[in-house]
Order: structure tokens, then C-alpha cells, then sequence
């Protein structure tokens, strides 16, 4: 039996406004970009961001894109020295509205997978709308066929990006306090029903 709540979810933090975060400047595909997230392609050069909101620079920087982050070098370096699986980096060149490149920083690609998340195995909560709009539809709970997963420190649904990872990681992240990032247990992550397959 999977212990569902000694996985996580990793995000953004709430309340996040202030987080440096940047915007794709290149001119990749829907699929490039998705590959990207999912390790299946190794860019040859940089991938371009830049300057987008935000001034507060973070261990994680958000890039408008579900899924796909870009992580201080500090965290890399302290995955590596853990040998935590599932996971690459590529480069990235990051450009300030100033003009000025912003260094220490890569992005984050998950190569660990399991099986497509199952929203049946989560519980429907219904919220009502305010004016008469009807109801809001969530599921709580974030569950896949535990068979599937691959057993990766790091790792993602075949069809999702959900970025979850182990209990091992999440403790390191806590020890090492790092910051914009929030990590919630599988059977904690609420998603809407729009959102289902």
C-alpha cells in the first residue's frame, strides 16, 4: 500500500506577488516546451527568458508555464550532492529589463513518471458561486496506480504536470529553507474538475 501522504506536490508559493518570475522569449512549440518539461529533449543552447514581474529573486522562478521552473543553482547542487533521480537541468539565459543577464539559475526537467493522475480516487467538493453562477467543482486528492510509479526522487504524470517528489526531497527543501516554493501532500492537492482528463 502507497503511503499517498509522504508524496508532495511542488508549486509556487501563495501570496507569491513580489517573486521574480520571467516569460519565454524564444519561439518554441506547444510540444517543445512540454517536451522540455518532461526531459525528452535536451536543448542545444539556452533556453531565453526574460524579465517579466517581480523583483524578489527566489530559489524558484515561475516562467507562466504549468510545470515548468526554474531552480537556484544552490538546489541543484544540493540534489546532485543527495543523488536525488527523476531529474536534469538545462540552461538557461535569462535577460533583465535592464539589459543585464541574471546568473545562478537552470531550469528543471523531470525524467521520473508514473501512471495518469485517477480524479476518481479523489474526493468531489463542491463550492457554491457567488450571483447565481451555480457551483465551483474540485477534486482533493492527487492519486495514481502505485504499480506505475517508476520509484524516482522526482516524477510526473504521463499526461499531467504535476511535479511531485518524495519525502526525501521535501525534507532537504525544508532543511535548506527554500523559498517560493510550496509542497503539499497528494491527498491535500485540490484540482479543478476542469481540469480532469
Amino acid at each position: 500500500m502507497v503511503a499517498f501522504n509522504k508524496f508532495f506536490e511542488i508549486s509556487e508559493a501563495k501570496n507569491s506577488d513580489s517573486a521574480f518570475r520571467v516569460i519565454n522569449s524564444g519561439t518554441h512549440s506547444r510540444s517543445a516546451s512540454n517536451a522540455l518539461i518532461r526531459g525528452e529533449i535536451t536543448p542545444d543552447s539556452p533556453i531565453s527568458y526574460v524579465e517579466y514581474m517581480g523583483s524578489n529573486l527566489l530559489d524558484v522562478i515561475g516562467t507562466a508555464k504549468v510545470g515548468r521552473y526554474i531552480l537556484s543553482e544552490r538546489l541543484f547542487e544540493r540534489f546532485d550532492k543527495e543523488g536525488f533521480t527523476g531529474w536534469i537541468s538545462y540552461p538557461v539565459h535569462i535577460t533583465r529589463k535592464d539589459g543585464t543577464l541574471l546568473e545562478g539559475y537552470r531550469g528543471l526537467s523531470i525524467t521520473g513518471r508514473c501512471a495518469d493522475w485517477d480524479p476518481k480516487s479523489g474526493e468531489l467538493i463542491s463550492e457554491k458561486l457567488g450571483g447565481g453562477l451555480g457551483d465551483y467543482l474540485q477534486v482533493k486528492g492527487l492519486y495514481f496506480n502505485p504499480s506505475s510509479y517508476d520509484g524516482s526522487d522526482f516524477f510526473m504524470f504521463e499526461s499531467r504536470y504535476f511535479i511531485c517528489i518524495t519525502k526525501r526531497v521535501r525534507d532537504v527543501l525544508l532543511d535548506m529553507k527554500a523559498t517560493n516554493i510550496r509542497l503539499t501532500p497528494l491527498p491535500e492537492v485540490i484540482i479543478p474538475v476542469s481540469e480532469e482528463p
